[in-house]
Parts: C-alpha cells; structure tokens; sequence
C-alpha cells in the first residue's frame, strides 16, 4: 500500500533497496509437494503414481532386505523399511490426509518431475512399478506339494527382485535434489546433490544450468534434459506438533520448487539404453544392489 525508494540513487550513493508497506502478513505456500503433485494430473501424475510406491515389511523380508541384525533389532528394521518409500506419514503428524517426502530435513529442495510421456517411455525401457514387482514376486514364489505359494523366492529370483525394488527408489531419489532453483532471469551453473547416493556414500549430483527464462539439466549419464511446461511450483512440507486440530506449531518444514522436465533423469550411465540391465543376471542384480543398495 505504500513504498520508499531507499536505492543508492535517491540517497546520495547510500543504498538499501526498496521497501514497502503491505496491508496484510504474506502468507508462503501450505500445499505438500505430495498435494501438488497429486492435483497436477496433467503433468505430474504417471511420477506420482510410481512415488506411491511402499514395499512392506514382508515384501522386503521376501525380497531378501532383512539382515541378520535386523531380525534381532526391531528399531534398525523399522527404520529399513521406512527407506522404501517417497512419502511418508507414520509416527508424524503431517498436514491432514497429507503426507511428506520422507527423507527431506529443514531444507531447501528442487524436485524434477518428468513428463507423463516420459515416464510411460521409461517403463516401455525396462523400469518397473511397484504393483509390476509386488506381481512378479508372487508369480515366481515356491510353491509347497499342494500348489500354494510359500512366500519366499528362489535364490536367483531373490536378487533379480531386490534390484528391481533398489533401482525403482534410486530412480525416483534421483530427482529429489538439495537448493531451490528457480526459472528466473539469471544465468548460473550449480551443482546440486540428490537424495540418491552409491555405497560409498556420494550423493549423486545433478548438474544445473540457468539461463533467463529457462533451466537445463545434466544428468549423471551425461544427459541433457530441460526444464518445460509446469514450473516453478512452490511447496511447502511440514510436521506439525500434533494431529491437525489440536495442533499449536510446525515442528519442522522445508520448502519446495517443482519443475516439469521433458525426460527422466538417469543416476546411472549403464541404464541408458534398458533398465533391466540391472537384473539381466543374477550376478549383474547382486551387483547393482550392492553399488546402489538405499542409505
């Protein structure tokens, strides 16, 4: 409703920029990136559904996830389990009929959505979803003399299924990145760490370049990709202190910039040209969980 120009040019040299009185608090967004991503059905939703994604306990004991360790500490289990999963809200209180992604932390992030076209391509090359998975678990139990499953797999089919589940949620990790890039009018290059990382640790990156109006992406497999159609979505996920009527605080929050990109983004090069090179063998399978096995 009001402003004062506080530039260098109208205070003799000294400035501090523009400031401006408003008639009431701004408000920052209070959409989830889950809520975003599940409204924007045009663009967001063939990624939103493979986010959906949350492998049980038995799933994963099935699967081979279980460690010796873990069959004796019910916390290090738990806190296993939680890992297979994008959103989460267990022994939380997020915002109501509302859940979080689960691994960010009071922090800044970008997260690359590929288009729908783009997703349907990646599964035609190989990547599967979690109902594709959970099927080819079932189908491929041993069964007792009667013909009934008894819930664990053959060895061999054990590590094919174990890839299969670490290369979906690696997959997905990947386009979760720390810092918030907007589409602005600037040119800067970052490299931005993302929420999928290898067995020593790295975090692997994903490379930003900023020109006035637009982003562009280098993945780790030295692909292009650009940012299009819907971007600069502005989220908000946060935990309150309570469930949401009795709430008094936000516990902790971070905020969010989601962008459309015109391919999905690949954390490994070897995949390029098919995702199931991951589990082509036994020997390839045990390989890849052990490189890209989830932190």
């Amino acid at each position: 409703i009001e402003g004062y120009n506080m530039t260098a040019e109208q205070n003799g040299g000294y400035g501090n920029g523009m400031t401006y009185l408003i008639n009431r608090p701004m408000q920052p967004t209070t959409k989830t990136v889950y809520a975003i991503m599940r409204e924007n059905q045009d663009n967001f939703s063939e990624f939103y559904q493979l986010c959906q994604a949350n492998f049980s306990a038995d799933q994963l004991i099935a699967a081979g996830f279980q460690t010796e360790e873990m069959k004796t500490d019910n916390d290090l289990w738990k806190a296993e389990v939680k890992k297979y999963r994008i959103f989460n809200d267990e022994g939380i209180y997020p915002p109501f009929n509302e859940k979080v992604v689960r691994f960010f932390n009071n922090y800044r992030y970008t997260v690359y959505i590929p288009t729908n076209e783009k997703i349907q391509e990646a599964r035609q090359r190989g990547l599967m979803t979690y109902d594709e998975i959970i099927e080819y678990m079932e189908n491929h139990m041993i069964q007792d003399e009667e013909g009934q499953s008894t819930g664990v797999l053959p060895e061999a089919e054990q590590l094919k299924v174990k890839a299969m589940i670490t290369l979906l949620m690696n997959f997905l990790k990947y386009h979760f990145c720390d810092q918030s890039v907007f589409v602005d009018n600037c040119t800067d290059e970052v490299q931005c760490q993302s929420a999928c990382s290898d067995n020593e640790g790295n975090y692997i990156s994903v490379y930003v370049h900023q020109t006035p109006g637009a982003i562009s992406l280098t993945d780790n497999s030295n692909r292009a990709v650009n940012v299009v159609g819907a971007y600069n979505q502005l989220a908000r996920d946060y935990e309150l202190d309570a469930p949401t009527d009795n709430a008094r605080a936000i516990r902790s929050s971070s905020y969010v910039v989601l962008h459309n990109v015109n391919n999905y983004l690949l954390f490994d090069g070897s995949l390029k040209d098919n995702f199931s090179k991951a589990w082509e063998t036994p020997a390839e399978a045990k390989a890849f969980v052990k490189k890209f096995r989830l932190k």
